[in-house]
């Protein structure tokens, strides 16, 4: 049988006399699903993925059915293709349940889900070519006749509805602090899309107006629209897409659409065209926009792999001060004891030393201290670098230590036929509130230092009291300093361009302590010279604001 009122359709979907909403409320919605279902699947082979690309397809295949059944005249085709139409509208719920609780709660179902949620969908097949079904066809509204089992169908299509509509209030319930925002992104997405396909149905079928039907199918646009949001901003299904990519894709099928409104040939050339260059302008700018992200993640890894190595560079940088540490305090026990037997020698309490055994013993006295020397800077950088040094602050009259200081270092520059005096001022200075050892350290590894690197001549100390500091300068004739090295001789380990040839003992560690211990104290210490060969002058400030009267 055929019906008599309508022209048969081309290409079994397309009619003359089909109203354009028919397809402008099927097609767009079938290609917009299925490329995305497809994009998905082919980013994630995950079952959360193939559940999507189920559903869309199932929704797809139910489309392109009641496409047939609206613009066919052949009672054949439609009396085939309407008695699946209720069994495929039953699966659209199950489906968006299943893919739902998988997608959320990242499991299977329980068996049990299975069990009271497939099963029931069984009979449906058995029952599909039956009376029971369809009863036949009614020629004068061209539509076929439904049967009882019309009535099993609604009633799953209920159950399945309510049962989706309540478990997506429940996880929206129980994620509402940590993926609040993805939960309700897919709830409203695909509870939109379910209640707007049903609720399409129930009023077209009450008020007789299939036209309403239509209206109803969108709901899958808005759901593929959050869909797509949630891959964009929250990487859903682990995928990115670029934002880019998705507002290119709807702009192509927002142009492809204009097809079912074009009516004359100059119409349909224009469309063509400006799809043409649509789609090539889309696929320009998202190479453009893949590479610059592309470019962006590389930098990120990058700068990933930089923080991890600089965190172990850091750990290394620590285990190596905790090992200096812990050596420097082994060694700085039997250096203090050769001292002191040392120092009992040449004073004579063993006995009175021939003049060359006194020389010796000189010579072994001068290379102890050193080596103490180098243990205590040793200890203090491991000790700066750990923040564990401490100040016991306490007045102390600074011309104190730098005369304590003479004692110590004349016998060295004696040894090196140098000249060393220390001036100090005629009126007494202040207390100052500060750490002596540390000061004294400080003031020592600079005059020290003046000496390694003096040949002939003269080094020199002077103390006075300046507008708001007082001031120790030493002034040495030894090497010089270039310009370009004095920013870096206060430097962990940094010596002069020439230090080497006049000192290859020194380690560049003094300079480096002294300054610490000097700016823990508000000071400044800071290095002057003319040149190579032209002698150095060390000044250390201490701020009269540090002064306790």
């Amino acid at each position: 049988m055929f019906c008599t009122d309508i022209p048969s359709p081309i290409g079994l979907i397309f009619s003359s006399s089909t109203p354009t909403l028919l397809y402008y409320s099927h097609l767009p919605v079938i290609f917009t699903a299925i490329l995305i279902g497809l994009l998905v699947f082919s980013k994630n082979k995950s079952l959360e993925s193939k559940l999507l690309l189920s559903l869309v397809s199932v929704f797809s295949l139910w489309n392109l059915i009641d496409l047939i059944n609206w613009t066919n005249v052949d009672s054949r085709i439609i009396m085939v293709s309407w008695s699946f139409m209720n069994f495929i509208f039953v699966l659209v719920p199950a489906l968006a349940l299943y893919f739902s609780y998988v997608f959320l709660e990242r499991k299977e179902p329980r068996t049990w889900i299975y069990f009271f949620g497939v099963l029931p969908l069984f009979p449906f097949l058995l029952l599909l070519p039956t009376n029971l079904n369809l009863t036949g066809f009614d020629l004068t509204i061209c539509e076929a006749n439904e049967g009882s089992l019309t009535v099993y169908f609604h009633t799953f299509q209920i159950v399945y509805f309510a049962w989706l509509f309540f478990f997506l209030l429940y996880e929206c319930r129980k994620n509402w602090t940590s993926k609040r925002k993805q939960v309700l992104l897919l709830s409203l997405g695909i509870g939109f899309f379910i209640a707007s396909f049903y609720a399409g149905n129930i009023v077209s079928e009450f008020l007789e107006t299939w036209e309403y039907e239509q209206y109803g199918l969108f709901g899958m646009l808005v759901f593929m629209t959050l869909l797509v949001v949630m891959i964009v901003k929250y990487e859903a299904f682990n995928i990115k897409i670029l934002a880019a990519q998705a507002l290119m894709g709807a702009f192509v099928i927002l142009i492809g659409t204009e097809y079912f409104f074009v009516s004359t040939t100059s119409g349909l050339v224009l469309t063509t065209v400006t799809l043409l260059i649509a789609i090539i302008f889309a696929y320009f700018l998202i190479r453009s926009v893949q590479q610059e992200v592309q470019r962006k993640e590389e930098l990120q890894e990058i700068s990933d792999r930089l923080a991890v190595a600089n965190a172990e560079l850091r750990r290394l940088d620590n285990a190596k001060s905790e090992f200096i540490s812990i050596a420097s305090h082994q060694l700085r026990t039997p250096l203090t004891a050769i001292k002191g037997f040392v120092s009992l020698l040449l004073e004579g309490a063993y006995g009175q030393l021939e003049p060359s055994v006194a020389d010796t013993l000189n010579k072994v006295y001068l290379a102890n201290n050193r080596l103490m020397n180098l243990v205590e800077n040793l200890l203090n950088i491991s000790r700066i670098e750990a923040g564990r040094i401490q100040y016991q602050r306490m007045p102390v009259q600074i011309t104190d230590l730098v005369t304590e200081l003479r004692d110590i270092f004349v016998l060295a520059a004696h040894a090196k036929g140098l000249k060393f005096g220390i001036t100090l001022p005629k009126e007494p200075l202040p207390l100052l509130s500060l750490d002596g050892a540390k000061i004294r350290e400080a003031i020592s590894n600079v005059i020290d230092n003046s000496i390694k690197y003096t040949e002939t001549g003269e080094i020199s100390v002077l103390v006075e009291k300046q507008a708001d500091a007082v001031a120790i300068i030493v002034t040495d004739t030894g090497v010089g300093i270039d310009a370009d090295d004095i920013p870096h001789i206060f430097k962990k380990f940094e010596r002069g361009k020439h230090a080497a040839q006049i000192n290859v003992s020194s380690t560049g560690l003094g300079l480096y302590v002294g300054k610490s211990f000097v700016e823990a104290h508000g000071g400044t210490i800071m290095a002057e010279s003319a040149g190579r060969g032209q002698g150095t002058r060390f000044t250390i400030r201490l701020p009269i604001g540090r002064l306790e009267k």
